[in-house]
């Protein structure tokens, strides 16, 4: 659960966020495991019994190594991380997602927070890159946590798996589209800035 702030004192997104991603995964496996159960597909039991842990514990270490960066950030990185999750609405979109992690009953809503994750991870991604880690490894771990997440949520089932798939291509081909549109803008200011001098 969230930190309860101090009276008068500014309430934190990032720290809320980070909090969020030591619970979110917990709901989202006491969802899947209920879902599972419910169906009666003992597969789908073992399988979020088996993943389930390992994306608990990843989650927990991710948020950990966040709040590091956090720790070793300037006042100016963490004043824009704070205004763009405000912005962004973040508190708003953990608690959608811990709403809709808790009832996975049916293949569409197991879909939906598969979609909704990928908006957390997205936040998690831009987090990273304000907060300029120095290592290229971390970028790996969103790709980890997607694929324990798939295999969880997939539950062995070849079209849950499938569907999951499909949109993971999406996500990161968007990914890739604003990289390439990010990339663009800065070469073209970088052109505009330059043709200014003369």
């Amino acid at each position: 659960m969230s930190k309860t702030p101090t009276p008068n004192a500014p309430t934190s997104r990032i720290d809320d966020f980070i909090d969020g991603l030591r619970d979110l995964p917990k709901a989202i496996v006491k969802g899947a495991h209920k879902a599972a159960q419910q169906r009666g597909d003992d597969d789908a039991v073992k399988m979020v019994e088996v993943y389930g842990p390992l994306l608990i514990d990843t989650m927990a270490r991710t948020a950990d190594l966040l709040a590091e960066g956090k720790r070793r950030a300037d006042k100016v990185m963490i004043e824009d991380a704070e205004r763009m999750f405000t912005t962004m609405a973040s508190d708003t979109l953990m608690r959608q997602a811990g709403e809709m992690a808790a009832s996975q009953g049916s293949f569409g809503r197991a879909l939906g927070t598969a979609q909704i994750v990928q908006l957390v991870k997205k936040l998690i991604n831009w987090l990273i890159q304000t907060f300029d880690f120095g290592f290229g490894w971390i970028m790996k771990l969103i790709d980890f946590i997607d694929e324990v997440l798939n295999a969880m949520l997939g539950g062995g089932n070849s079209r849950a798996n499938h569907e999951l798939s499909i949109r993971e291509q999406d996500y990161l081909n968007e990914l890739t589209a604003l990289t390439n549109l990010e990339a663009a803008t800065f070469q073209r200011n970088s052109f505009d800035d330059g043709d200014e001098e003369f």
